[in-house]
């Protein structure tokens, strides 16, 4: 079968003239959907398939703009958009807000309007529900008709996420013991299989590791063979010895202290009393084009560590796996589709100077993601008001670039270096120093013309972030 259809632009923008303002939108005439192409600001497709950096400060316009760009790549490609939501703004991103096709129009005087581009709002819904998607939200403890409990596998996690407290030799143990449990769920996985759907208080498989552990590392004697370790496996979990997996996980277990063991699965059990554990393996992510990780549901920073990393690993699996079924066949039957990671907020998930163990592998992933994603079709969108806290290897890989209103020539200047913005751009650069609401700069692979100055085009989801309501609390009590 041969490809066909020709690739789509993404509108992201209405042109500005030099005040900032809409040129379509200044006309006396203008409305809704009367514009031409030539008015917005629209690239092909094709050309996001890279790492972009989004710079912009705080009340910028971001969040309305990060919205729009999702919007085009689902609406207008095939791609898949995974978000590491960390204000909520996604949250109810599963609906259109009707309200923006509603006083429609454009204020030069506040620099502000509701300006959609397509005049069909239903046709928009229609379209928008369509997407296969889910909302995952750690605080619910099952599916609604909305949201997704937010759940970790287990065996997917590094132990590097689990071993803070630990000294190398601890933590080398740590990592037998992992390898024990994590071939463990490949020789049961038929049964952990079956075993989806059912409600139980606690994950099959850790309750199933952690007895057949302590069966072996209670019979464990000085010149224990494999082969005796291999057949008490096979009796403490009740499956005949198969052979490489078995044999695999009874030399895990020779490496395992008691106290480390004991160890590794109290902090499993956190996660399960933190009610984020899977029991069973999740499923398939291929069918599904937009996943929101909705993280301050989560309570606490080290949680967020273990879901985020989860998330890049179960991408990192899955483009992988269609990776490899892509090289059996021919090339035009190629029907794999890039996933856009968005990270915003990201210096919180990829600072320059991590603190902690876990926050060091996430952060090791992300480059990895960074330097190799590509052969897999992996792509970083990362989005941060803090350019100096952010990774710069990580930044040093995003070939599209957008910088938004910036309030310091200070970090300006900081932005100019961690970007490696030629002097070409640099001019043009100050004037997000000048920047209203929504404007942005736009620069890098994807503009080959040089950079482009433009509005944000209306967002059509509902936002799910707020900031303070300022009627309310900024009045005398009573």
């Amino acid at each position: 079968m041969t490809m066909s259809g020709n690739p789509s632009s993404l509108a992201l923008g209405w042109r500005i003239d030099d005040d900032g303002h809409p040129t379509y939108w200044m006309q006396p005439e203008a409305r809704v959907g009367g514009h031409t192409r030539d008015d917005l600001v629209s690239l092909p497709a094709k050309q996001v398939a890279r790492h972009l950096g989004i710079i912009a400060q705080s009340g910028s316009g971001k969040s309305f703009f990060l919205g729009r760009l999702v919007e085009e790549l689902l609406l207008n490609t095939r791609c898949r958009v995974v978000i590491l939501d960390p204000n909520a703004d996604f949250r109810n991103s599963d609906s259109i807000q009707k309200s923006m096709w509603e006083g429609t129009g454009y204020d030069s005087t506040t620099f502000l309007g509701k300006m959609p581009t397509e005049a069909d709002v239903e046709r928009i819904c229609a379209s928008w529900q369509s997407i296969p998607r889910k909302i995952f939200r750690a605080d619910v403890g099952k599916t609604t008709g909305r949201y997704e409990p937010m759940r970790v596998w287990w065996p997917f996690l590094a132990t590097d996420l689990l071993a803070e407290d630990l000294d190398p030799a601890e933590r080398v143990e740590m990592r037998h013991c992992h390898t024990f449990v994590q071939t463990l769920a490949v020789i049961l996985k038929e049964r952990l299989v079956s075993a989806a759907g059912k409600e139980e208080p606690s994950s099959p498989l850790l309750d199933w590791s952690q007895e057949a552990l302590f069966q072996l590392l209670a019979a464990r004697q000085p010149g224990s063979t494999p082969v005796e370790l291999r057949r008490r496996l096979a009796s403490a979990i009740g499956v005949a010895d198969s052979g490489l997996d078995f044999d695999r996980a009874a030399k895990s277990a020779q490496c395992v202290s008691p106290e480390v063991a004991q160890y590794y699965f109290a902090r499993a059990r956190e996660c399960e009393i933190a009610g984020i554990l899977r029991q069973t393996p999740p499923p398939d992510w291929r069918d599904l084009r937009q996943l929101v990780f909705d993280l301050p549901s989560l309570p606490n920073t080290q949680l967020r560590l273990l879901v985020a990393y989860q998330v890049l690993a179960r991408l990192w699996e899955t483009q992988r796996d269609a990776w490899q079924e892509a090289m059996a066949n021919p090339a035009q039957e190629d029907r794999r589709v890039p996933s856009f990671i968005v990270v915003d907020e990201a210096h919180n998930l990829i600072p320059a100077e991590p603190r902690s163990r876990a926050a060091v592998a996430l952060r090791e992933t992300f480059r990895t993601i960074a330097a190799e994603g590509r052969k897999l079709g992996l792509f970083l969108i990362v989005v941060s008001q803090r350019p100096d806290k952010l990774d710069p290897m990580v930044l040093s890989e995003c070939e599209n670039k957008i910088v938004m209103r910036i309030d310091s020539a200070d970090v300006l200047e900081k932005i100019k270096t961690v970007l490696g913005v030629p002097s070409a751009v640099a001019t043009q650069l100050s004037d997000c120093l000048k920047f209203r609401i929504g404007r942005g700069l736009l620069f890098g692979a994807w503009a080959p013309g040089g950079p482009v100055r433009f509005l944000s085009a209306a967002r059509r989801t509902v936002e799910g972030g707020r900031n303070l309501n300022a009627s309310w609390w900024a009045q005398p009590p009573g």
